[in-house]
């Protein structure tokens, strides 16, 4: 326990796969039997970031699908868990994160630049379009 002020800001592994979900709830299961040390009486100690891009089902993009509520029931029987959903907008719009392996897979799936500066650090800091539309594929 480090004694922070504020609970664990957590980016689970495998940011946006399909089956992904499974490595979030295994995340969330680190926080088990924690209690919040502070004196305002919060009592989360983790909190689970963009959930949304974490609770992906399915092997493939094929058989690809939501696993929303699986997440969402561990969280809610976790008082010591939150969570934000990490909405997009569904239109044009930027990712930007410091996960360049998810970077790297977004600008594989549709083909636009990646922009990444990496200086001799762990990871770097990435922007790659992203458009949302049907009728992209």
């Amino acid at each position: 326990y480090l004694g922070l002020p504020h609970s664990m800001h957590i980016h689970p592994n495998n940011l946006g796969n399909p089956g992904n979900y499974t490595t979030t709830l295994d995340t969330l299961k680190i926080a088990e039997g924690f209690k919040a040390k502070n004196k305002f009486g919060r009592e989360q100690v983790m909190h689970l970031t963009h959930t949304q891009f974490h609770s992906y089902g399915g092997t493939t993009w094929g058989d690809f699908e939501s696993k929303a509520k699986e997440v969402m029931d561990y969280v809610n029987k976790n008082k010591n868990i939150t969570m934000d959903t990490g909405n997009v907008t569904l239109d044009e719009t930027t990712t930007m994160t410091a996960d360049g392996p998810f970077e790297h897979h977004l600008t594989e799936l549709n083909h636009l630049k990646w922009a990444n500066c990496d200086v001799e650090l762990e990871t770097c800091a990435g922007i790659v379009p992203y458009i949302y539309s049907p009728s992209i594929s």
